[in-house]
């Protein structure tokens, strides 16, 4: 059916660079030789002296698929599968992924632009990269910036962390969903923390929605913070739990769930002010007796007094302190101010718990 296909031609002015003419070439044949995966475009004939092949005309881009449609939850799921499926089932790493490179072919997902792309099996590269075939920035890791011989495997699960990022929220910048911890992790700035591959976050995937569709798993959780065991699936549900609940819960369960609070607060700085922002203020709501709001104040103390924490989380600790110690009036949590000043504390936090 020779009517869903298209010509993709190399523009005049890269005719004349040897090295982008066999770019171009090495892009047909490394996706000719994934023509039997099914989520690979397909390219069927080279014309050498127009330097052009033909391919399989896709239905649309995903980046504008996200953009046009009010897609379910379930249904994002789904393509996130499918290209975790398609990426790196052959060895070929590809270097370049981005939205605008991933398509939809009759509803299934199909990768194209190979043409930054690497066989593992074979050990050098004649690719020089010039800055401006870089993919997209945004979804380009860190160590690709320097030199496309750096990347590996790794440098495609950066690349699919942003693409989750941008299926789930329409930027490629933006953690705030449902899968943030898996982002967090696809997009370490050091390469040897992230995922080994698209393979890995396949389980990963599998395993994160798991947790997010059991129903029982609540009670599980509580037990194994009250158990004062921590593993991964109490960082996702600390992750996607409402403010209230969260608040809730810590004052029903008191210390060990701000342990658990604690432990993963230091899993990273984001995290640290990611927990702290949905206590406070959400306290001011939940918290209605009195005794209630110590369990926030004795938080906030651990927070200030751990050099595990950055400033801006400390800074925000020190708010939720002084809030219950003056607003609430709570002579425990003026102890604990006091406490603080004898141990020496950052000027700039001293003044903002004497409310200046």
């Amino acid at each position: 059916n020779h009517s869903k296909r298209i010509v993709k031609k190399l523009k005049n002015e890269y005719k004349r660079d040897p090295t982008l003419r066999s770019r171009f070439k090495r892009e047909f044949e490394i996706m000719q030789s994934l023509s039997q995966i099914n989520g690979v475009i397909k390219v069927y004939e080279f014309n050498e002296t127009e330097l052009s092949y033909t391919m399989e005309k896709a239905d649309f881009t995903l980046n504008d698929y996200i953009v046009d449609n009010e897609l379910e939850l379930n249904q994002i799921f789904n393509l996130l599968f499918q290209i975790m499926a398609d990426v790196h089932s052959r060895d070929i790493y590809h270097r370049d992924l981005s939205p605008s490179n991933i398509f939809l072919c009759d509803g299934l997902i199909k990768i194209s632009d190979f043409g930054l792309a690497k066989d593992s099996t074979v050990n050098h590269s004649h690719l020089t990269m010039n800055t401006n075939n870089y993919g997209q920035f945004y979804y380009c890791a860190p160590e690709q910036i320097t030199g496309l011989k750096n990347a590996t495997k790794m440098s495609d699960v950066y690349s699919l962390g942003k693409v989750v990022n941008f299926c789930l929220t329409g930027n490629p910048t933006n953690e705030k969903h449902v899968l943030r911890t898996f982002v967090q992790k696809a997009t370490s700035y050091q390469p040897e923390l992230r995922f080994r591959d698209a393979g890995e976050m396949l389980e990963q995937l599998s395993y994160h929605l798991r947790i997010f569709h059991q129903k029982d798993s609540k009670q599980k959780i509580l037990k194994t913070i009250q158990q004062k065991e921590y593993d991964e699936t109490i960082t996702i549900y600390l992750n996607n739990i409402s403010n209230v609940d969260l608040c809730r819960e810590l004052i029903d369960i008191g210390d060990d769930y701000k342990l658990a609070c604690i432990k993963f607060m230091k899993v990273s700085p984001e995290n640290a002010l990611f927990l702290i922002q949905k206590l406070f203020p959400s306290l001011k709501e939940v918290a209605t007796t009195f005794s209630s709001n110590d369990i926030f104040a004795s938080l906030a103390f651990d927070v200030l007094k751990d050099e595990h924490f950055d400033y801006l989380s400390k800074e925000m600790a020190a708010r939720m302190l002084y809030y219950v110690a003056r607003e609430v009036n709570r002579f425990y949590a003026r102890r604990l101010i006091e406490d603080l000043k004898r141990s020496s504390i950052e000027p700039m936090l001293e003044n903002i718990l004497d409310g200046e």
